[in-house]
């Protein structure tokens, strides 16, 4: 039985064809219509991102305020990472700052189109700004 010599019942490729960078031998090619990776992941089978996504939007039962109530897993984690930020615990603060950041969460802050303030309150707040600036400059001067 003689030994088959390397190449021989493969397609010569055309002399205009030049193989290098981007270019394989043609015929290492797909060929047309053939997937790349036939055994590869098949349709309609979920990725960790949606296991994650459902797994999170289950809903438990749990107390708030000594009430049950259901609520998705996710608004549970949140709520006792909160909880424990509130009650001092730096690493949940530190997690909540930083969460905060990547989503570029900006707390609600108050302004002059969102307050009624009455002109008795108004002039209450002027009195304490101006007293406060006072003591601001006093603390400034040197020997007092």
């Amino acid at each position: 039985m003689a030994r088959k010599s390397r190449g021989e019942g493969r397609e010569l490729p055309s002399p205009s064809y030049q193989v290098g960078r981007g270019q394989p031998p043609q015929h290492t090619q797909f060929q047309k219509g053939q997937s790349g990776n036939p055994a590869g992941r098949p349709k309609g089978s979920r990725n960790f991102k949606t296991e994650l996504r459902n797994a999170l939007a289950a809903e438990v039962v749990v107390q708030i305020d000594g009430k049950q109530q259901r609520i998705s897993k996710f608004r549970a984690i949140v709520e006792r990472l909160m909880s424990s930020a509130s009650k001092g615990d730096f690493k949940a603060a530190a997690l909540i700052v930083e969460l905060g950041q990547k989503i570029d969460f900006e707390p609600l802050s108050a302004t002059n189109d969102q307050i009624a303030i009455s002109s008795d309150d108004q002039i209450i707040l002027d009195r304490y700004v101006a007293q406060a600036a006072l003591k601001m400059t006093k603390k400034g001067k040197p020997n007092e």
